[in-house]
């Protein structure tokens, strides 16, 4: 297995993923997701763009996960320290491969772009249903520093 750049040819690969990604987020919070589908343009993009990135976990020659990481600044707040951070927005294994270390190694490499490019730190969400995600996140040594609370009516 290798992590590297997505490439457009990965796009239909990483589409299939992320529709399994959004289904497993509406199961876990149907308040607040449904399943859907990503769109080719969203990927490129990330793709393309001089702020973002796609990564794509690799075993023969086929995606078997991806990362989609984004460059962001703090909020212009007074309170708040002032961060240029990467955001992983998105991270996804296929289910059925799912601890061969592809996610580790999707964020080893989002570590290290966030790293190349100066940046203060890597940040992300996660539900809190999702505890393979949140095992998965400890492990690689993220801990929390915001939790966000909704009241429904």
């Amino acid at each position: 297995m290798e992590i590297r750049l997505a490439e457009k040819k990965d796009i239909p690969a990483i589409l299939a993923l992320y529709k399994q990604l959004f289904a497993e987020a509406a199961r876990m919070q149907p308040y607040s997701f449904r399943a859907s589908e990503q769109t080719e343009e969203f990927l490129l993009r990330m793709m393309e763009g001089s702020d973002s990135a796609v990564l794509a976990a690799v075993r023969d020659d086929e995606p078997i996960g991806f990362a989609v990481l984004l460059e962001q600044t703090t909020p212009p707040y007074g309170c708040l320290t002032p961060h240029r951070c990467a955001y992983l927005m998105d991270l996804a294994v296929d289910p059925e491969l799912r601890g061969i270390g592809a996610g580790s190694g999707l964020i080893d490499a989002a570590k290290d772009w966030a790293r190349r490019r100066g940046l203060d730190h890597l940040e992300l969400n996660v539900l809190p249903e999702n505890k393979g995600a949140l095992r998965l996140y400890e492990r690689n040594g993220f801990e929390p520093s915001l939790l966000r609370m909704q009241y429904r009516f």
